[in-house]
């Protein structure tokens, strides 16, 4: 292999008991011996000659995975008091917009929706949904299945740029007020900015910048940079096809998005350590950003009216003319027991950090997507199933300045694949996926490739008997040989790594991966995430044991019938 992917342990080493994993030499040094004693539980894996890192994927998501989803001791607001009225033939669109409102106005509340079907877009070509825009308002119905609270949505919202069909609006939009959703092409406004001034290494707690004393605890700040002498860096010195005007022309750019805990004179310290490497001669920027936070919505079925067979990129409604429910630059927010049903696309995190989206179910017609996130860092995609009648196009991933996101114990047994729409994700843990194939990653080919460094496939299963577009079985990550005419390709990641494969695909290109173990097999260690986080905390976290029993019952009820 061209590199291995060694490991440098983020936490304090315990001894563990191992079974000894077989050496190319007829012995193993007393060196590794001690390696392996002193290892974490997935480091046998692994190579034990470490030089590279291995993130943290345990912080992520809600509270970065300390504490469950919070039960919040919030004032309720019922949407029938304000006019919302369930199984009738009048939309309810205003009378739940009015009771977000009135939540929003007392500084936070549960809006709930009793049992029953409420109508919220009964009439055509509208060009904006639902907006939640403070925290601490959470949408919550008293049930997902029949017997439960359903929203209906009859008919599609209109995409903003008509020649645009993917910029329809979600139906239930969280986003603070005022601001714009992230974007490649526009930063939006910041609170505060000012530049990096000195190099920090990966698992650093904070950054030096030009003027700290414009941020303060609490902050919400976005590090970001664009540059072509980073390429080499980013890509570990492989080269770009040359109709990838994206990172060619511009350069790579990278971006990750923290919580500050305090400033010291000129240094921005942060609750989580960086997950990125950063060169202050490529000039980076430190950017606070406006944000909401414990806003979600939970508990109820979502239904949509797509039922056309669907066509990709046929027009806005089967791109997106369905998109249920989106979060933008939120942080500690989630969308968690949904049914989702005959969407365009599910539920999107966009922006934010520390975000769930967790022990939701698709079901109905296949639509565009079900779960993504882009230009979001450590939010977790966790316990969903895809049961549509042909799987979404797209699996869930993450993509667009996206880093150390994870996707943990994802089934869709007739979806495409896995997402990735390139321009520059980082750092993804794809940790124990059931998918048909390994052919849905999309982008647009001046984007790509489509993953840079650190994607990690944990426990990985093909159900399909293709791998995916454009390859002849064999996972080849960086096949860029190809003529112009053929713009797209394989999946292109730079160096991933894969750790227990199951499925049709009958080899690698070596020089093309970090490293591979267990290729044919699942390994014994099921979740990597799973493993690190009992590894951090010092036992196992109720809140997980919990999730984990409902995800059973998920599964009970939606794939054993």
């Amino acid at each position: 292999m061209k590199r291995l992917l060694p490991l440098i342990i983020l936490f304090t080493v315990s001894s563990c008991t191992h079974t000894l994993v077989e050496s190319n030499n007829d012995s193993i040094t007393q060196i590794q011996i001690q390696n392996i004693k002193n290892s974490t539980p997935w480091q046998s894996y692994l190579p034990v000659n470490a030089s590279s890192t291995l993130i943290d994927y345990s912080s992520v998501g809600v509270n970065y995975s300390n504490s469950g989803i919070p039960d919040l001791d919030l004032p309720i607001f019922s949407v029938t008091d304000f006019g919302a009225i369930a199984n009738d033939k009048i939309e309810d669109k205003e009378a739940i917009q009015n009771t977000i409102k009135a939540a929003e106005k007392a500084g936070g509340g549960v809006v709930y929706f009793p049992a029953g079907r409420f109508l919220i877009n009964e009439k055509a070509d509208r060009h904006a949904g639902i907006l939640i825009s403070s925290s601490s308002v959470i949408l919550r119905g008293s049930g997902n299945d029949k017997e439960g609270t359903e929203l209906f949505m009859k008919y599609p919202l209109a995409p903003k740029h008509p020649k645009k069909m993917w910029t329809v609006p979600p139906m239930i939009l969280f986003q603070p007020q005022g601001t714009l959703a992230p974007s490649s092409a526009k930063s939006g406004k910041a609170i505060a900015q000012s530049v990096i001034i000195k190099d920090a290494k990966q698992n650093d707690m904070f950054v030096v910048v030009q003027n700290a004393s414009q941020f303060k605890a609490g902050d919400v700040v976005t590090l970001d940079m664009q540059n072509t002498a980073a390429n080499d860096d980013f890509m570990q010195g492989k080269q770009p096809r040359d109709i990838w005007q994206e990172v060619i022309d511009k350069g790579v750019r990278a971006s990750e998005t923290l919580e500050v805990d305090t400033v010291k004179g000129n240094k921005v310290y942060f609750k989580q350590a960086l997950i990125t490497r950063i060169n202050a001669d490529y000039g980076w920027k430190i950017r606070s950003i406006h944000t909401i936070n414990n806003v979600g919505i939970e508990n109820l079925r979502f239904s949509g009216n797509f039922h056309e067979k669907f066509s990709h990129h046929k027009n806005a409604t089967h791109d997106s003319g369905y998109t249920a429910v989106q979060l933008n630059k939120t942080t500690h927010s989630w969308v968690q027991n949904i049914v989702f049903e005959n969407v365009s696309v599910a539920a999107t995190v966009s922006g934010g950090v520390a975000n769930t989206m967790m022990l939701n179910v698709i079901e109905g017609n296949r639509g565009h997507s079900c779960f993504n996130i882009t230009f979001g860092t450590r939010n977790l995609t966790a316990l969903n199933i895809d049961k549509t009648n042909h799987g979404q196009w797209h699996g869930p991933g993450a993509s667009h300045l996206s880093v150390g996101n994870v996707i943990w114990r994802f089934i869709s047994p007739k979806s495409r694949g896995i997402d990735s729409h390139g321009l520059f994700p980082r750092f993804t843990l794809y940790d124990n996926v059931t998918t048909f194939g390994f052919g849905g990653w999309g982008g647009n080919y001046k984007n790509l490739p489509n993953h840079l460094e650190g994607l990690l496939f944990w426990n990985f299963v093909q159900t399909g008997d293709s791998v995916g577009e454009w390859n002849d079985g064999v996972f080849n990550f960086w096949d860029i040989d190809k003529p112009k005419s053929q713009p797209y390709t394989f999946f292109t990641a730079v160096n991933p790594t894969l750790v227990g494969y199951e499925g049709s695909a009958t080899g690698y290109v070596d020089e093309h991966m970090e490293h591979v173990a267990s290729f044919g097999k699942n390994v014994a260690l099921d979740s990597l995430y799973e493993s690190q986080l009992l590894y951090r905390s010092g036992n196992t976290p109720l809140w997980l044991i919990k999730s984990l029993e409902q995800w059973k019952r998920l599964q009970r009820i939606h794939l054993e019938k």
